[in-house]
């Protein structure tokens, strides 16, 4: 890696208020120069579709910049969320920030 990480922590609920700064800081994270984005879901435990759209949104960025996306410390509920939409089969999940910055 040839940078350090940028970590954005997401907000206790990801839905439609949390949208707009969301949105923003991600794209803050993919102008900044580093190689690895980390979503750190510590604090979150609920997402709905509009907070599945940053994830989306996110991950079209990350492939066309050729940088890696990383979702950390995924509770229960959102992990569910993934799963039914089946975008634990897409995003690079970790269970430790430890192994996300690996």
């Amino acid at each position: 890696m040839a940078n350090e990480p940028v970590i954005i922590e997401m907000p206790k609920r990801m839905d439609g208020a949390a949208l707009s700064g969301m949105r923003k800081k991600v794209n803050e994270a993919f102008d900044s120069g580093t190689d690895l984005i980390i979503l750190d879901f510590q604090a979150c435990d609920f997402m709905d579709s509009l907070g599945l759209s940053v994830i989306v949104s996110a991950l079209k960025m990350s492939s066309k910049a050729n940088k890696k996306l990383r979702l950390v410390h995924v509770g229960q509920e959102v992990r569910l969320l993934l799963q039914i939409t089946r975008f634990d089969r897409i995003c690079d999940i970790h269970d430790s920030m430890e192994s996300a910055k690996a």
